[in-house]
């Protein structure tokens, strides 16, 4: 993800953002299908995977948001 991001801010704002939008996403769908497994993992490992996808969801929508305010992304 770090390599997308120095991409995206070095010029390819569409492919970059994109990219961290889709593995925002991506990471935030499999903690949240993990976190709700019963009996997979452990009480403090669930509430880590529900922050981590609380990240993941911030970052995607960060990501959206940029992506639509570039002027690549108001075609």
């Amino acid at each position: 993800m770090l390599l997308r991001t120095r991409t995206a801010l070095k010029g390819s704002r569409t492919g970059g953002l994109r990219a961290v939008a889709v593995i925002g996403c991506v990471l935030l769908v499999v903690n949240l299908v993990e976190a709700v497994l019963p009996g997979a993992f452990p009480a403090w490992m669930r509430v880590e995977m529900l922050f981590i996808a609380a990240m993941m969801a911030a970052l995607a929508a960060a990501s959206f948001r940029a992506h639509r305010n570039s002027p690549a992304g108001r075609r």
